[in-house]
């Protein structure tokens, strides 16, 4: 009788635990293993290289420079999650910080705006892994730094240097509003590039999002024509080109959406001004 009690399956085990003794992933894992830890370090120390990149966007304030060292962190958040895509971001900037002896409100808003962009973009494209939801996180996570923008930069400011907000807020509006912009759309532009590029080498290490447990979903599942890339190419002609480039021997009806978009693009967008402004 005891031996047959106790050959008796239990039922109050938890189904996490049931899961894992029979070797399933139940998609609520969130450590890192070791690997994926040494990639979080390459990219900290490539977005610490990266940083030191200056390049002036704004006329009149050369301090307002850009630096592609937030790419590593959004790939890193598009990869690992959130959670490691703002561990990559902060200490990226910390690094930097601490190298450069820069000014510390810059670094600050930065880690701010960064972990506000990274956040919801990372959530939303590993809550279904398409392009689509890339581009919808991508585009939200612009929106949401932008809103931060403004009240960060006051609030940074009046703290660090007690600088009222009549005097910060008409710079902020004319150079650091626009600056900001322009980072943003680079980021998200060069991040969206180099993923899709190195796409079959960074999947293998994405982390399992909560409820697909170890299935990872393909980016790029098949090769079909699709408005949306042509509206892509479209609105942003120099991304339609490099799809066109990359995909047009492994998926050319892709390719050729991409590039569709992108000539009428540059048609609508350059050369049709410039014929009116001949021909006036």
């Amino acid at each position: 009788m005891e031996n047959e009690e106790n050959n008796k399956p239990t039922t109050d085990a938890k189904p996490e635990q049931a899961e894992k003794k029979a070797g399933k992933t139940t998609g609520r894992e969130t450590h890192w293993s070791a690997r994926q830890l040494a990639l979080m370090s390459i990219s900290i120390a490539l977005g610490t290289l990266l940083a030191f990149i200056a390049i002036p966007l704004i006329p009149g304030a050369p301090t307002l420079t850009y630096d592609p060292g937030n790419v590593p962190a959004i790939i890193g958040g598009f990869v690992f999650g959130p959670v490691a895509g703002c561990i990559i971001g902060v200490f990226s900037l910390l690094l930097h910080f601490l190298f450069s002896g820069d000014n510390p409100v810059g670094p600050v808003i930065n880690a701010v705006l960064l972990m506000a962009f990274i956040v919801p973009a990372a959530l939303i494209y590993r809550r279904k892994r398409t392009i689509k939801w890339m581009i919808i996180g991508l585009v939200v996570g612009c929106l949401a730094a932008m809103v931060l923008v403004i009240p960060a930069n006051l609030v940074a400011w009046y703290v660090y240097a007690g600088m009222p907000v009549n005097v910060t807020l008409p710079f902020i509006i004319a150079s650091v509003l626009p600056f900001n912009v322009l980072k943003l759309l680079s980021n998200s532009i060069l991040s969206f590039v180099l993923y899709l590029t190195l796409y079959k080498l960074l999947v293998q290490y994405e982390t399992p999002s909560k409820g697909h447990g170890a299935q990872v979903v393909s980016l790029l599942p098949g090769d079909s024509r699709s408005i949306g890339y042509v509206i892509l190419g479209f609105f942003m002609p120099l991304v339609g080109l490099i799809l066109f480039l990359l995909w047009k021997s492994q998926f050319p009806q892709k390719a050729s959406s991409c590039g569709k978009g992108a000539l009428i693009g540059v048609c609508v967008g350059w050369i049709l001004p410039l014929i009116v402004i001949l021909f006036r």
